[in-house]
């Protein structure tokens, strides 16, 4: 049997001096965003307790949000974009929640929204929606022979 009392949940936190795990203590609640884009079942956690979210892949700091990944051939950018769209209302109603995304370092609710709103920018135009087409394209081939990133095959 698990009381709410037990129940403790680890997540691995980049910080500027190097990673750390740290507990988060659930027995409050977890509020579980659907975000779609990145993937079609792409999620955030909201741990208002830390007013903490974590991102996974939909929102990391990647200099310009044009470049947030929506090409893989499992994305969606049309998805995307509505969900950065919800996000970024998310966010006006939590503006003191750091964000911890699955890759690099942590953001500001602030720093978030400018990079979902340069990501929604990017999507204006015809060219922005093509070149995500086309990425998906190229980088369905190389999933299909089981090949990513710098893979030596």
């Amino acid at each position: 049997m698990v009381t709410s009392n037990m129940l403790q949940y680890w997540f691995m936190v980049l910080t500027d001096s190097g990673m750390f795990y740290q507990v988060f203590d659930i027995s409050d609640r977890l509020e579980i965003l659907h975000v779609p884009g990145h993937t079609k079942g792409s999620i955030a956690v909201y741990y208002s307790a830390r007013q903490a979210l974590f991102s996974g892949d939909f929102v990391y700091e990647c200099g310009d949000g044009a470049a947030l990944i929506d090409w893989l051939p499992t994305s969606s950018a049309s998805d995307y974009v509505r969900s950065a769209d919800m996000m970024a209302g998310w966010f006006s109603d939590h503006p003191d929640v750091t964000v911890y995304p699955g890759h690099f370092s942590r953001l500001s609710s602030n720093r978030a929204v400018q990079l979902l709103r340069q990501y929604m920018r990017s999507k204006d135009d015809a060219c922005g929606r093509c070149c995500t087409h086309c990425m998906q394209r190229t980088t369905a081939v190389f999933f299909m022979c089981g090949c990513f990133r710098c893979c030596p095959c």
